[in-house]
């Protein structure tokens, strides 16, 4: 008899947004036109002086190890852009950890504090890596629904109805993938409090905390009940600089869980890659000029899609107030049609050509909705709304 994977490693699911992003890259080698509306990554070049720095420090040599929690001056400077956003202090030395992107930053968060039969509430809808490394580690994840009623933030009241002897952790995702979501002052502060009363961790995923509308503000688990004592802050450069392909993230946690997370993350990749890491310090310590313009855009392209949403009838969209993201609920087609959202987007993509996210992807009340990234040209966002509508539309003469 052949030995198999684990049981523990088939029963990971990976983010099915690679999934779809693979079958509509068949698709393209095969020579079909297809509008990327699947995948979480800005379309924008990463801004001129970042790649800079990075060339400028492969040629310099820098391509050997670091040490693993990341270069001090990244690390310094991940300290002193975390201290102008959230007001709080830092200590580099003790509390911050370069990761090879945000998901290693959340699985190593995960792997530090969590033991067999720990429960972690979780937002449903959410991003998968959430559940994926809480399930991976042994631990239960506890859902918390997120309702369009309530612009899908997270509430204090349904939270605290599911704390048990049991409650590790709690994460939470504002800016959201893959609603939009703001959570509010109030609301933040709430469960922070609720976590520290109940001697839980909150786990926060800050990744988009920097393209927001509105007037909207981020709030941080971190700025209130518990502070650093009790949050974990996974964050990148990913989204905010358009680095997705770089593969840099960090980790800011309390003093006394530094030196275990870093075991594993030393255990995991050893460290971010050096001219990577130098390319990060050029980001923050950099203009922010690229970014705001990049914000904006979104902010345009965003009133296009709410503007094609709302031609299509029977459909509803809740205004995103920041990431990139349109949760879009499609349940009145495919409810009168008996199908789910993951037969929905299979079709769209084989027959139109549009490849969009089944909501399902996000989580069990994902489902009867479809996620659209806006971080794609305009044109194509119109045309890829509009043979969404074209296909729900045709579903309802089925």
């Amino acid at each position: 008899m052949r030995p198999n994977a684990s049981k523990r490693a088939q029963s990971v699911k990976g983010e099915t947004a690679f999934t779809v992003l693979a079958k509509a890259k068949e698709l393209e080698a095969k020579g079909r036109k297809v509008i990327h509306l699947e995948i979480g990554e800005p379309d924008f070049d990463t801004p001129l002086h970042i790649r800079q720095a990075g060339i400028e420090a492969i040629q310099r040599g820098e391509t050997h190890y670091t040490p693993t929690p990341g270069i001090a001056e990244l690390r310094q400077a991940i300290a002193d852009d975390t201290k102008e956003q959230l007001g709080i202090n830092v200590d580099w030395r003790e509390n911050v950890l370069v990761t090879v992107g945000g998901k290693e930053a959340i699985f190593a968060s995960l792997a530090t504090v969590l033991e067999q039969g720990d429960e972690v509430i979780l937002p449903d809808p959410s991003y998968p890596a959430y559940e994926g490394g809480v399930r991976f580690l042994g631990a239960k994840p506890v859902l918390l629904r997120l309702r369009e009623e309530n612009e899908f933030r997270a509430s204090p009241d349904e939270l605290s109805r599911l704390l048990t002897s049991k409650t590790k952790a709690i994460v939470l995702n504002s800016p959201s993938n893959p609603t939009g979501a703001v959570m509010e002052k109030e609301e933040i502060k709430a469960i922070a409090e609720l976590a520290a009363d109940h001697g839980a961790f909150m786990l926060s995923d800050e990744i988009y905390k920097s393209i927001i509308y509105d007037g909207a503000k981020h709030y941080s688990p971190s700025q209130f009940a518990g502070g650093l004592e009790t949050t974990m802050i996974a964050d990148g450069f990913s989204k905010r600089f358009a680095m997705t392909g770089w593969r840099l993230g960090y980790l800011i946690l309390p003093a006394r869980l530094f030196e275990s997370a870093n075991k594993i993350l030393n255990v995991m990749t050893s460290c971010a890659s050096a001219f990577v890491q130098r390319a990060g310090v050029a980001a923050l310590h950099g203009p922010m000029e690229p970014v705001n313009e990049m914000v904006r855009t979104y902010a345009q392209r965003r009133e296009a899609l709410i503007e094609e949403v709302s031609k299509i009838p029977s459909i509803s969209m809740v205004k995103p107030k920041g990431a990139f993201y349109g949760f879009i609920n499609v349940s009145h087609y495919l409810n009168q049609a008996g199908i789910d959202s993951a037969t929905f987007v299979s079709r769209v993509l084989e027959e139109r050509g549009v490849a969009l996210l089944h909501g399902t992807a996000t989580g069990q009340y994902g489902e009867g909705y479809v996620r659209v990234s806006y971080a794609n040209s305009i044109p194509n966002i119109r045309q890829g709304i509009q043979e969404m509508g074209r296909a729900l539309l045709s579903l309802k003469r089925l």
